[in-house]
């Protein structure tokens, strides 16, 4: 239950919404970690689809140092994954807002720093507004290093490796990406995307100025 209230209160406290675990337990022998029916509310009204919801998470850590609390994720598995983002007419979302002390100052926090050697999505979707898009995926060496500004933005960087999209069009297709974004109540910002294939190399930078 300590556990369980602990996870609770570091996910509410680093996204500004409101978490809710149905089970957790914890295999000490393999270092595993399932958690049943998570749920993370952003500001939409209750009553409605929360900002993200999963049937199933699935975490296996690896001790790299006792002495310095040092935990790499060998792996993350998550089960019916559903991200709904919402954009309102006046251009405020849906999505939650860290809650910071910032007497006044400008500043820039850090609230993502994940390093994972495997991640698999099973049977998920990401619903953006009206649209409803699937997300069945796996990929190695997810990397995310996101921060929040106290002006309400997100940035930083995300790569992934081997990525395989679990899709038709996609059968078989495997390839790296990378990307340097800022994500505002405007607009997704994208300095540099790069994503490579065995035959094929892909480079963009560009806005999408107006959700």
């Amino acid at each position: 239950d300590r556990v369980r209230e602990r996870i609770v209160s570091e996910v509410e406290r680093a996204t500004g919404g409101r978490a809710e675990i149905g089970s957790f337990s914890f295999d000490w022998r393999t270092l595993t970690a399932d958690v049943g029916h998570f749920v993370l509310h952003g500001t939409e009204p209750a009553g409605t689809r929360p900002f993200f919801r999963a049937a199933f998470i699935r975490v296996n850590l690896k001790v790299l140092s006792m002495m310095h609390r040092d935990v790499d994720i060998m792996s993350l598995t998550v089960v019916r994954p559903e991200l709904s983002i919402v954009v309102r007419p006046d251009g405020s979302t849906n999505v939650p807002r860290p809650r910071f002390e910032t007497r006044g100052r400008a500043f820039v926090a850090e609230i993502i720093r994940l390093k994972i050697r495997h991640v698999e999505l099973h049977h998920g979707w990401l619903s953006y507004n009206a649209e409803r898009i699937p997300l069945d995926l796996q990929g190695d060496h997810l990397e995310t290093a996101l921060a929040y500004s106290s002006s309400g933005s997100y940035g930083g960087e995300v790569s992934v490796s081997q990525l395989v999209l679990n899709a038709p069009a996609a059968q078989g297709l495997k390839f790296n990406a990378s990307a340097n974004v800022t994500l505002t109540v405007s607009g997704l910002h994208v300095l540099d995307a790069a994503i490579h294939m065995p035959h094929s190399n892909v480079e963009a930078s560009g806005d999408l100025v107006n959700w």
